[in-house]
């Protein structure tokens, strides 16, 4: 996302959310960092108002991946958090 232009992260934006809806709690612990990952990638890309909801609502999953039982979760839910601060 980092990488991709403004607009196109815009306009995949909803499928990345689903994705973090489908794959925050499964089993396969490989879904849940991927879901993590992808919402440190989505808050890397758009700009801050076009996220601030998204971001927000996100947070509970972000934060409670801090717990998670496998350490590459935990890692990966923890490395988005300092782009997180450009919302409090």
């Amino acid at each position: 996302m980092p990488l991709a232009h403004p607009t196109a992260a815009v306009q995949v934006l909803p499928f990345i959310t689903t994705n973090l809806t489908r794959n925050g709690t499964p089993e396969d612990w490989h879904f849940r960092e991927a879901a993590a990952f992808a919402f440190g990638a989505i808050m890397e890309g758009p700009s801050v108002s076009s996220l601030d909801g998204i971001v927000r609502q996100g947070m509970p999953f972000l934060l409670g991946g801090l717990k998670d039982p496998h350490r590459l979760c935990r890692v990966g839910h923890h490395a988005p958090l300092p782009e997180s601060y450009h919302w409090s």
